[in-house]
């Protein structure tokens, strides 16, 4: 056991905890799914067969607030990471009643995203 300790600590191997890899490979899932998404826009023959609900269908006009959870869980491994991981992928990305209170997306691709009747009081937008 100590010759792996050692191991580790001169070859400068970091150990993920459980809440890492949680949150590396939720944030791999979205991306894939994004991904997908984009593709299917960009293909009109799948678009009526790829339907990517980010946060459950829609119910009515009601905000919906867990794109706000998934940033703030995904920032507990460090500030911006959702934003520096993800960010690049929300271009054409359907936000809309996403509820973005003081969300930092400096800098994130939302080229097309529809932010249509989506709360962003004190978001950062700058370089979007």
């Amino acid at each position: 056991m100590k010759s792996l300790q050692n191991h580790r600590q001169h070859n400068n191997f970091k150990t993920l905890g459980q809440l890492q890899v949680d949150i590396y490979a939720g944030l791999n899932v979205m991306i894939l799914l994004l991904e997908l998404q984009r593709y299917a826009q960009e293909n009109h023959v799948f678009l009526e067969y790829i339907i990517f609900y980010r946060y459950g269908q829609p119910q009515g006009d009601s905000l919906r607030s867990d794109l706000l959870k998934i940033f703030n869980y995904c920032n507990c491994l460090q500030e911006d990471s959702f934003k520096s991981i993800v960010g690049q992928f929300f271009s054409a990305t359907h936000l809309r009643a996403t509820y973005l209170f003081q969300e930092d997306l400096s800098h994130t691709n939302l080229r097309q995203a529809d932010l249509s009747h989506s709360y962003l009081l004190q978001t950062n937008l700058s370089g979007a």
